[in-house]
This record gives structure tokens, sequence and C-alpha cells, in this order.
């Protein structure tokens, strides 16, 4: 039974609309889904409509869901836009996929092509076009530029150093992909107004939260190889001892965006998964929605100065 039969069953809508909107959908080429919502059916009918049809469960997107990063360097992004998946999670060594077209055959086979090429196998959900829209903006955000970013780190944090390279161990922290990755962690925070920073090592990944209007969001999940690399570089901007892990630590650092200075105040303690870090921003653009309000887009966020 085709979701637009169990929407009529259940009486969400009736047989003149989804005779109409099927015509409208074939002449416009466009989901029968959107022609729907266009005439005031709830997304949430439609979504437990499609779950039942296509016996996938229906997975809603909310602040405290990011997309797999990890994950999303292996995929291009045309194939993405093209296909209308996206990874949400990777748990457990499989990975969550969001898809909003499940029925379409060359969905799935572009699905079983990925899971082979990452040799991972995939759990699928129904997600909605406005829930993938969302993940979209996410992932040309923060999470589109970290992909790159995050990229680099791995490649450097893969390289191990042989016995005369020991020394230069802390130099490869700092080099220009860490620097490059709290760049992007640190202004992200300062356009959304956020008034302060967790970074949080999990089991198996790093989380990292922000406080925005007083509610703490999920802002990126990171993969937790990478914690090591951020850790050095914040300790390393607020001189902070790099070599002390087991006891709470307090630093400051100025970030210089375009001759303006915005004061950061960091501590971190210990955790049963490493050492967690809490940067509080202090209220330079408290009250500014977006640093375009200045006059510049906040991306010069590179020049940092130590203290």
């Amino acid at each position: 039974m085709t979701f637009g039969e169990i929407l009529l069953k259940k009486k969400k809508i009736n047989n003149n609309l989804l005779v109409r909107s099927r015509e409208q959908a074939e002449a416009e080429k466009i989901s029968l889904e959107d022609v729907l919502i266009r005439s005031g059916v709830l997304e949430d009918d439609i979504m437990q409509a499609k779950s039942e049809s296509f016996n996938i469960p229906v997975k809603k997107l909310s602040g405290e869901t990011r997309l797999a990063i990890d994950v999303l360097q292996e995929i291009p992004e045309e194939s993405i836009r093209h296909y209308k998946f996206i990874p949400i999670e990777l748990k457990d060594g499989t990975v969550h996929m969001g898809v909003v077209n499940p029925d379409n055959m060359e969905t799935r086979e572009a699905l079983q092509f990925l899971s082979t090429k990452l040799n991972l196998p995939f759990k699928i959900f129904l997600i909605s076009s406005s829930d993938f829209q969302l993940a979209l903006k996410d992932f040309k955000g923060l999470g589109g530029e970290t992909i790159k970013i995050l990229s680099e780190l791995e490649s450097e944090i893969a390289k191990k150093p042989t016995p005369k390279e020991v020394k230069e161990e802390q130099k490869i922290k700092v080099e220009a992909p860490v620097i490059k990755m709290v760049a992007v962690i640190l202004r992200h925070a300062i356009e959304e107004n956020a008034s302060d920073i967790h970074i949080e090592p999990l089991r198996d990944k790093i989380k990292i939260r922000s406080r925005i209007d007083g509610v703490m969001q999920v802002s990126l999940v990171l993969p937790i190889k990478v914690h090591d690399a951020i850790v050095a570089r914040v300790k390393i901007l607020t001189n902070m001892k790099l070599d002390e892990k087991r006891k709470p630590q307090d630093g400051r650092f100025e970030a210089t965006i375009q001759k303006r200075s915005v004061d950061f105040r960091v501590s971190t303690f210990p955790t049963i998964y490493g050492e967690k870090v809490v940067i509080r921003i202090l209220d330079t653009f408290r009250g500014i929605k977006k640093l375009d309000d200045l006059g510049f887009s906040g991306r010069n966020l590179e020049v940092v100065k130590e203290t």
C-alpha cells in the first residue's frame, strides 16, 4: 500500500485531494509529499504513512542531532544532493543513514555501493524533506568546512613518529589542520552569539556544544582520534602545561578578527575519556547576531594572539 493510500485510509486526506495531488506532482516533476504539504497535510502524518508503507523507522532530526562527519568526508556532496541521503550517526560500527526517498531504486543502489566502499553496514532511517534541508545547511556551514580540515588533521595524526621524531610529535599537533579546526569552532560559536563552548570527549567521539541564549546545543561531533590534537592546540594558546592531564588548568587567550579582539577564558579538567575543555566567550560580541553586522564575515579568525 502506498503512503498516499495509507493517508486516505486514515482519513488524513480525501480521494479527490490524492488524485489531484498525484496529477500535480507529475506535471510539476516534484514529489507527492511536497504537493501534499503545500496543500496543508501535516508533515508528521505523511512521515508516519511513509514509514508504514516502506517499513522503515522515522528519524526526527533535532538540535542534538549532528552529522557523522567522519563518514561524510567519504561521500561526494553531489551524491548527497542527488540521492537525498545523509549520514546521521556512526554507532557501534553501523552508519545510521537518513533517507528521504528510500523507495527509489537508484538511491538504494547508491547506498549499497557506499556500504561496500566504506566496508560498513548501513541502517536506513526515513527523514523528512525539511529535515534533509536543515542537515544540508549544517553540512554546508560548519560541517562542510570541517570535513576538509578533518581529512587534513587525520592525515597528520596518522603519521606515526619514529624514535628520532618523537620530539616532533607535539609540533604535528599544532600545525595547520588543527589550527584551522580550532579556529572554525571558535568562529562558529561567535557567529552564533554563544556564551561558551564545551569540548567533551566520549567513548568514541568528541561532542562540541555551544551555549546559545542559555541553551546548550550540539554544534559538531568529531571522531575521538582528533581529541588530543584539539586540546593540545587550546592549551598552547593559553600557555597551559601540555603534559598535565590529571589536574584542572585555567588560562585565557585572545583571537583577533580584523583588528577586533575577542577574549576567551579556558578551563580544562580530567574525565574518564580524557580532558574536557570549557571556553567562555566574554561579552565583546554579546547582542550581535552575526559578525556580518560589524562589516566582516568572521572567516578571518586566523590571527590568534597567545598571552
